[in-house]
């Protein structure tokens, strides 16, 4: 359940994205502005070239492994978006309540 929660998160945030970008306001600064007001933010850190997480005791690791291509609907990733994932962040209050929202629909 918490890579399919991740994944739903993911696309949630990727939508509000795309609204903003539609309607002219920068993309980035609404993420941030989500990222920046969730008190129980977890920790994101990405793998370096050799697979290892560029910053230690992270709550997420991802594994970015560069752009996708913008006219394909083609998976080029050959490993999986979440290295790792400490799943204690599911016990804080924010994605509790985005997974109960997930669960009961």
């Amino acid at each position: 359940m918490t890579i399919k929660f991740l994944k739903a998160y993911v696309l949630r945030i990727s939508f509000f994205v795309f609204l903003g970008q539609i309607n002219g306001i920068q993309a980035s600064t609404i993420y941030e502005e989500i990222w920046k007001s969730d008190n129980n933010r977890c920790t994101v850190t990405y793998v370096d070239s050799e697979g290892q997480p560029v910053k230690p005791n992270t709550h997420i690791v991802l594994n970015e492994q560069g752009a996708a291509e913008k006219d394909t609907n083609q998976d080029l990733a050959t490993h999986p978006l979440f290295k790792s994932v400490d799943e204690s962040v599911f016990a804080q209050p924010t994605y509790t309540a985005f997974i109960k929202i997930e669960t009961t629909n």
